[in-house]
């Protein structure tokens, strides 16, 4: 949903005349945004409506073992590469290579997700690791601070 709310289209409709200053969408379905904006799949966003950005800054945290996106360390990236400038120069992506989805959490878990492996469906595998988690606080902190804080 993070990065969602990035959009020019949802924060118009969803944002009462407001929109977010900076954005940290973590472990977002990177695959799923690149097919999208490719065009290789149909949905509620169209490639058009997925190069308006609202401007604000985005930091991607996601990753490299993610099965969402079929352990491809590279998923976000290729999305981001898609997007036209000034968008595609807006976003960063800090790549925790180790990491799965759901780092952050306080358990691990395994179960059947439709979504993983690119959409394809397979299971899951959410493993939480404490010094990930730690280093991914740290490093949202930083963005957040140099990206909200005046100058």
């Amino acid at each position: 949903m993070s990065l969602r709310v990035a959009l020019e289209r949802t924060a118009r409709r969803m944002g009462n005349g407001h929109q977010f200053a900076a954005h940290a969408p973590f472990y977002p379905l990177c695959f799923w945004f690149e097919d999208l904006a490719s065009g290789k799949a149909k949905g509620v966003l169209s490639p058009a409506e997925l190069r308006r950005y609202t401007g604000a800054l985005v930091r991607i945290y996601a990753g490299g073992r993610d099965d969402y996106d079929d352990r491809d360390p590279e998923a976000c990236q290729k999305f981001v590469s898609l997007e036209d400038e000034p968008a595609r120069s807006a976003f960063t992506i800090q790549l925790y290579p180790i990491a799965t989805h759901g780092w952050d959490q306080d358990f691990d878990a395994q179960f059947y997700a439709d979504l993983a492996c690119e959409g394809r469906g397979c299971r899951n595998i959410n493993s939480r690791n404490a010094e990930i988690t730690s280093q991914s606080i740290a490093d949202l902190v930083a963005f957040m601070q140099r990206s909200l804080l005046p100058k």
